[in-house]
């Protein structure tokens, strides 16, 4: 028994102790240490949600920490998007034919151009993200607006953008082409 606890609190101080905090490392050249975040351009007519889209991939970037933001002027590398699709299609009706739950996709084409030789790094064509929700709560469950569904999914596209960013192709959805 006395074997067993001492086993046991090996393993534990191993694993408490061997599993300190080291950021994953990047796929960027190593002459990319600051990226400025252009607009997203918006090709939809749904022109918030680019705004909502190009601050959150700021705040993405901000809490990963290994890569600065910064402005035009100063960076490395600019992250360059446009928000190309914005589909919002209804899914169920009541008795009255008013939609009572939504499925909104949005799909994204960006590319990321090293500063001083103007040259596309990559560009990744049709990133997306999808949500399903309801406008009414039905069963006790919740009720978004289209503006709140849009918050997901711009939370969903800027964690991707970021881990496609600084982790390579692999680390998100969408179809590469590295150049």
């Amino acid at each position: 028994m006395k074997k067993y606890y001492l086993y046991f609190s090996v393993v534990l101080i191993i694993v408490v102790f061997g599993c300190g905090y080291a950021p994953a490392p990047s796929v960027l050249p190593e002459n990319i240490r600051k990226i400025s975040v252009r607009q997203f351009i918006d090709k939809t007519g749904h022109s918030l949600i680019s705004r909502k889209l190009t601050d959150e991939v700021v705040k993405e970037f901000l809490q990963d920490r290994r890569v600065g933001v910064v402005n035009h002027d100063s960076a490395d590398a600019v992250l360059l998007g446009e928000i190309s699709k914005y589909i919002l299609q209804p899914l169920s009706f009541d008795e009255n034919y008013i939609a009572q739950e939504y499925k909104l996709w949005v799909w994204v084409n960006i590319g990321l151009k090293d500063a001083a030789t103007n040259k596309m790094l990559w560009v990744e064509k049709r990133m997306t993200a999808e949500t399903e929700y309801f406008v009414v709560a039905w069963g006790g469950g919740i009720s978004l607006t289209e503006s709140e569904a849009q918050d997901i999914i711009v939370k969903s596209l800027a964690k991707d953008i970021v881990k496609r960013t600084i982790d390579g192709w692999f680390a998100a959805s969408g179809i590469s082409e590295k150049r």
